[in-house]
């Protein structure tokens, strides 16, 4: 038997929704969004507060981490907590840079659900393929 790829099954097959549909999907996919980037956001203020680094030294770490020729394992900063030169693991500096990166492509998907809902018609119909399906969790 042969192995098959669910990526490769029924390639041709386009999906038709109406305008509603798509609008309703748009929606709720983007409220999805907007939550996750709300729990995104909250990791992000629990990792600063536990190791003390306001904008200023978060500042600091993400230029000393675009700077780094060689690879470091932990970055300086000045903890706002304690006042002290402190130290942090390069982990938590590419931590808060996922999560900052992932907050950013979820607002532009956020924005562009928000404007296919805005735009499209109730009685259009809208061709979807499989991955919009998905994406859209019909």
């Amino acid at each position: 038997m042969r192995e098959i790829h669910a990526e490769s099954m029924f390639p041709e097959v386009k999906y038709t929704k109406s305008g509603i549909e798509m609008r309703e999907a748009c929606g709720r996919k983007s409220d999805a969004l907007l939550a996750k980037i709300e729990e995104r956001q909250g990791r992000i203020a629990r990792v600063r507060a536990d190791h003390g680094i306001d904008d200023a030294a978060l500042v600091m770490l993400l230029q000393q981490v675009v700077n780094a020729a060689a690879r470091r394992d932990r970055f300086a900063y000045m903890n706002s907590t304690t006042g002290q030169q402190a130290e942090v693991e390069a982990g938590v500096v590419a931590q808060l840079n996922t999560e900052a990166r992932a907050i950013e492509s979820e607002k532009e998907q956020a924005a562009k659900l928000r404007r296919v809902a805005r735009n499209v018609a109730p009685d259009e119909r809208v061709v979807l393929t499989y991955d919009d399906l998905a994406y859209l969790e019909f």
